[in-house]
């Protein structure tokens, strides 16, 4: 099996993303990912980490909302 996006949260602006991702041994991740929309090379991971691995992908959200700042403005109803 491959890694599986099952979640794309996208920012109010439509530049930027946290991808929660299903990886082959069953476990969860994200990914921050940028889009310039002068570059047509489409979706960039922010990271060149890989973030911690969780049971669940509730757990793989909340970690993302807390490490990511602008889902917690999002979530909250700012910009």
């Amino acid at each position: 099996m491959k890694s599986l996006v099952i979640q794309s949260i996208e920012h109010a602006t439509g530049d930027r993303c946290v991808d929660i991702i299903r990886l082959p041994d069953g476990q969860f991740t994200f990914r921050e990912c940028r889009h310039d929309p002068e570059d047509s090379h489409g979706w960039r991971h922010l990271s060149g980490a890989q973030p911690a691995t969780f049971d669940t992908a509730e757990a793989a959200r909340a970690a993302a909302l807390a490490e990511i700042g602008w889902m917690q403005t999002d979530r909250d109803g700012g910009m």
